[in-house]
């Protein structure tokens, strides 16, 4: 097979995915020509690694990596986020409030750490439905659009998800016990 004709195979069978992923980092903050962009530049990171005649171990996992880099640095040249760092000082910690409880939220924030962990086990699509289904309240309809699926699919997907993520979330609750 021709190397043009092997990327645009590529292209095809992972856009939804890489655009999936980089919609996800950059929705609420780029414009759809940045996501746009965004997805072009993953493919070109990933052609220029294919060309380098280096291996991956498997496409899909190497695919997911260019696309949270160059989704984040995408993100950051929006946002303007640039590694900013602050000290705390006594000027800043007169904002702080006195009635801050430390130690519910670091058992709120480990169990939502649990439960995101969870999820990206179930491993793909299945971690994008149920992200985008309860975390940004996309309707099947729209997930289905966004992944290149049916929306029948993606409702039996996400039933079927829930069943397993219920299953490892009361495994994870026993081993604490």
């Amino acid at each position: 097979m021709e190397q043009n004709e092997y990327y645009s195979k590529l292209f095809d069978e992972y856009y939804s995915y890489v655009y999936a992923i980089v919609y996800n980092r950059l929705r609420g903050c780029a414009k759809r020509e940045d996501i746009e962009d965004c997805v072009s530049e993953v493919f070109v990171a990933l052609f220029r690694f294919l060309d380098s005649g280096k291996k991956s171990d498997s496409m899909k996992n190497l695919i997911f990596g260019i696309a949270k880099h160059k989704s984040s640095d995408m993100f950051n040249a929006v946002t303007g986020h640039r590694h900013r760092t602050f000290t705390l000082d006594d000027e800043h910690t007169e904002n702080i409030p006195d009635d801050l409880n430390i130690e519910s939220d670091s058992e709120r924030r480990e169990m939502q750490h649990i439960v995101f962990q969870n999820i990206k086990s179930l491993g793909e699509p299945d971690a994008t439905i149920i992200m985008q289904s309860f975390y940004y309240n996309k309707t099947s309809g729209e997930i289905a659009e966004m992944l290149g699926m049916k929306a029948s699919a993606v409702r039996k997907r996400q039933s079927r998800a829930l069943k397993k993520l219920k299953d490892k979330l009361n495994m994870h609750e026993e081993d604490m016990l």
